[in-house]
């Protein structure tokens, strides 16, 4: 059995970690004055700084999720 490297991370572990930083950022960005646009329910909102949200009116695809995913190289 192969160890991992200590600079690898599990899927959920990367998952985790874009979570956290996509989340600062979005702190930050609100903070400074910049609104920021995000998917909520199948739709585009921009969120402004002082919380207020505007549909934007853009209807968006549903997420594909992939189950198994064979790579050939070479």
């Amino acid at each position: 059995m192969a160890t991992r490297k200590p600079s690898e991370l599990s899927t959920a572990g990367l998952r985790r970690v874009l979570s956290d930083a996509s989340g600062r950022v979005v702190k930050e960005n609100l903070e400074q004055g910049v609104s920021i646009t995000v998917a909520e329910q199948g739709q585009l909102v921009q969120i402004r700084p002082d919380n207020t949200r505007r549909k934007l009116g853009k209807t968006l695809k549903p997420h594909v999720t992939i189950t198994q995913t064979k790579f050939r190289l070479g």
